[in-house]
C-alpha cells in the first residue's frame, strides 16, 4: 500500500512536465509536416514564393529527418536527457527556414522574416539551441557576403540586421530562463523523490513497529498514529489525527487516578524539553483489560531548536508486571512462612547458649554461636525480602506525619553508639551548629513530613553499615538544613568504595566485592530499601567515597512547608 501511494504521487508530479515537452515536440512535428507540404506545393505549382529545387531537397530532407526523430527516437532520448532531446526536436524546422531564406533572396527574402521569429522561439528549448541558431545566423551572413561581394544587403535594410541581433539577445535571455527553470524542476523532482522515499520509509517503519507510536504537537494533538496504536486504542488513523491524545488514550496511574495536567507525561516533556521514561500508567483496552505500559517520550525540535512536539513509544509490559507480581507474591509468602521456623530455630539456639538452661562444652558452644549468627542473618534476609516485595507492590504501610527529625537522629545515634562500643568505635552527632557529641547546647528543630519509623530504619541501616565496615575510629552523623531540605550524612573511616562500584550501590542484591565485605554478613538489600523509602517521601540518597579514605552516605528530605 505505501509503495502504491508513492508511485501515484510520482506519476502526478511528472505529468505536467511530460505534457509540456510532448506539446512542444508535437508543435515541431506539425511545423515540419506543414513545411514539407508547402515546399512540395511550391515546386508543383511554381508559386511567386518560388524556392529553387536545389534548396527544396535539403529542406524536405531535414524536415523528414525531424519527423522521423520525433516519431521514433525522441521518446527514448527524452527519458535520459529531456532538455537535449527537445532541442534536437525543434532544430530541423528552424534550420529549414534558414535554408529556404538562403535560396529565396537572403536577407531580403520573406523566409528571413520567419527566421527572425524562429530565432526568438529557439530560446524556448534552452541556450544550446540559441547558440546553434546564432552560429547558423553568422554562417548565413558570411554566405551573403561571399555571394554578393559587399555589405549592400545589410546597408539597404539595416532593420533586419538590428532585428536579428536583438532577436538573438532576446532568445539568449529566454534560453537562460528556461535553463534555470529546468534545473529548478530537476532539483524539485529530486527533492520530491527524496521526500517520497522518506515518507515511504517512515510509513514502512511505523507499520513494522510492534509497539504503539504516537507523535503530538505542542497542543498534544496527534500527528503520527501507527497501526499498533490503532489496534491498542480502537481508533483508526484518520479519526485519530488532529485529536488530543488524552481523548484516545485515557491513562490512569497506579492509584487508579486519571492523569491531570500536573501528572501528564507528554505535557512534562513539552514544558521541559527533556526525554521522559515511566512505567507508572495503564489503560483499559476494548475488552476492559488492564494494560500496563512503559512509556518513553522524547521531544521533537524545529530548525531553531525549539520544542514543536513530542513522540512516544508505548511498550506493553503487562506480562512483565504480572510475572513480577507473581514473583513478589511467592517471595512474600515464602519469606512469611519461613520466618516462623527461623524464629523458632533462633529461639532454641539462644536457649542452648544460656548456661542456666543447658550444658554445652566450649567447642559445642562455638558451633551453636555460629548457627545462631546464621539464623539471625537468615531472619534479616527474610525481613528485607518482605520489605522489598511490599515496596515494589506498593503494599508497605506508611504512617506519614510531621515529626522532629533532630530528635529522631539523636535517638538513633545514641542507640547505635552502644552497638559500636565493642568495636572501639564512637558514633558522634553534629546537629546544625551545635558541635560534636553530647555537648549541652540546644539543637535546632528540623521538622519533616514522613514516616518516622521508616526514617529510623533508613538511618539505622546507614549507621550500622558504617560500623560494620570500619575497624576503629568514629562514625559522624551530621544533620543540617537549608530553606527547603534537611540533609543527614553518615561518615565513616572505613575501607571506602570505588567510583565504579558506587554506580551500582543502590541496586537490589548488590554488594561491594572485597575481602572485608565477604567477611561481614549482608543481604545486599539494605541500601535498595533505603533509597526506595527516601524517594517515597520526596527525598534523594547518594554516596561520596574514595577507596581507603572512608565513605559518606547522605540523604535529604523536604522540610515541613512554612518552617
Amino acid at each position: 500500500m505505501p509503495q502504491d501511494i508513492a508511485k501515484a504521487k510520482s506519476s502526478n508530479k511528472h505529468f505536467v512536465d511530460e505534457l509540456t515537452f510532448r506539446s512542444l515536440v508535437r508543435l515541431s512535428s506539425g511545423a515540419e509536416l506543414l513545411g514539407i507540404i508547402a515546399v512540395v506545393g511550391i515546386q508543383i505549382f511554381r508559386s511567386t514564393a518560388q524556392l529553387p529545387f536545389i534548396y527544396s531537397i535539403p529542406v524536405i530532407t531535414l524536415l523528414a529527418i525531424g519527423l522521423i526523430y520525433n516519431a521514433f527516437i525522441w521518446r527514448s532520448w527524452h527519458t535520459k536527457r529531456p532538455q537535449l532531446a527537445l532541442q534536437i526536436a525543434v532544430l530541423p524546422p528552424i534550420i529549414s527556414i534558414l535554408i529556404a531564406a538562403a535560396g529565396t533572396g537572403g536577407l531580403q527574402s520573406g523566409w528571413y522574416q520567419l527566421w527572425l521569429v524562429a530565432i526568438v522561439c529557439s530560446g524556448i528549448a534552452g541556450t544550446i539551441s540559441v547558440y546553434v541558431i546564432s552560429s547558423l545566423t553568422m554562417l548565413f551572413w558570411i554566405y551573403e557576403l561571399i555571394t554578393q561581394g559587399s555589405f549592400r544587403s545589410f546597408v539597404e535594410d539595416p532593420f533586419r540586421t538590428v532585428a536579428t541581433i536583438i532577436g538573438i539577445i532576446l532568445a539568449y535571455f529566454i534560453g537562460r530562463g528556461v535553463n534555470r527553470m529546468v534545473k529548478t524542476m530537476q532539483v524539485a523532482e529530486s527533492l520530491t523523490q527524496q521526500l517520497d522515499g522518506a515518507e515511504l520509509k517512515e510509513q514502512l517503519m511505523m507499520s513494522s513497529i510492534a509497539d504503539a507510536v504516537v507523535a503530538v504537537d505542542t497542543e498534544r494533538k496527534v500527528l503520527i498514529f501507527n497501526e499498533a496504536a490503532q489496534t491498542l486504542s480502537g481508533w483508526d488513523q484518520k479519526s485519530a489525527l488532529g485529536v488530543e491524545y488524552n481523548l484516545i488514550f485515557k491513562l490512569k496511574d497506579i492509584n487508579d487516578a486519571e492523569i491531570t495536567d500536573d501528572s501528564d507525561p507528554f505535557l512534562k516533556v513539552l514544558k521541559t524539553g527533556k526525554a521522559h521514561l515511566t512505567d507508572g500508567y495503564y489503560l483499559l483496552n476494548k475488552e476492559n483489560q488492564k494494560i500496563s505500559f512503559s512509556i518513553s517520550i522524547a521531544p521533537t525540535m524545529n530548525g531553531r531548536s525549539e520544542v514543536n512536539g513530542a513522540i512516544a513509544v508505548f511498550h506493553d509490559i503487562s506480562d512483565q508486571k504480572q510475572l513480577a507480581r507473581d514473583r513478589n507474591e511467592f517471595i512474600s509468602t515464602a519469606s512469611h512462612e519461613m520466618r516462623t521456623p527461623v524464629a523458632a530455630i533462633e529461639g532454641y539456639l539462644s536457649m542452648a547458649m544460656n548456661d542456666s538452661l543447658s550444658t554445652v562444652d566450649e567447642r559445642g558452644k562455638n558451633f551453636i554461636n555460629k548457627a545462631h549468627e546464621a539464623s539471625l542473618h537468615l531472619g534479616k534476609l527474610f525481613k528485607d525480602l518482605l520489605s522489598v516485595t511490599k515496596i515494589e507492590d506498593n503494599r508497605m504501610i506508611i504512617n506519614r506525619r510531621v515529626f522532629n527529625f533532630t530528635e529522631l537522629v539523636t535517638q538513633v545515634a545514641n542507640e547505635m553508639d552502644i552497638i559500636a562500643k565493642p568495636k572501639n568505635i564512637r558514633v558522634l552527632t553534629h546537629i546544625g551548629n551545635t558541635g560534636i557529641g553530647k555537648e549541652l547546647v540546644v539543637a535546632p528543630v528540623f521538622e519533616v513530613n514522613a514516616d518516622p519509623d521508616r526514617m529510623r530504619e533508613v538511618l539505622a541501616n546507614l549507621i550500622d553499615n558504617a560500623i560494620k565496615y570500619s575497624t576503629a575510629g568514629t562514625v559522624d552523623v551530621t544533620l543540617k538544613a537549608d530553606k527547603q531540605f534537611a540533609t543527614i550524612s553518615v561518615s565513616d573511616q572505613g575501607i571506602g568504595i570505588s567510583a565504579e562500584e558506587q554506580k551500582h550501590l543502590f541496586q537490589k542484591f548488590y554488594r561491594v566485592n572485597n575481602n572485608l565485605t565477604r567477611e561481614v554478613g549482608g543481604t545486599g538489600l539494605g541500601l535498595y530499601i533505603a533509597r526506595s523509602l527516601v524517594e517515597r517521601f520526596g527525598g534523594r540518597i547518594w554516596v561520596e567515597s574514595e577507596e581507603g579514605k572512608g565513605s559518606t552516605f547522605s540523604f535529604s528530605l523536604p522540610l515541613k512547608p512554612g518552617r
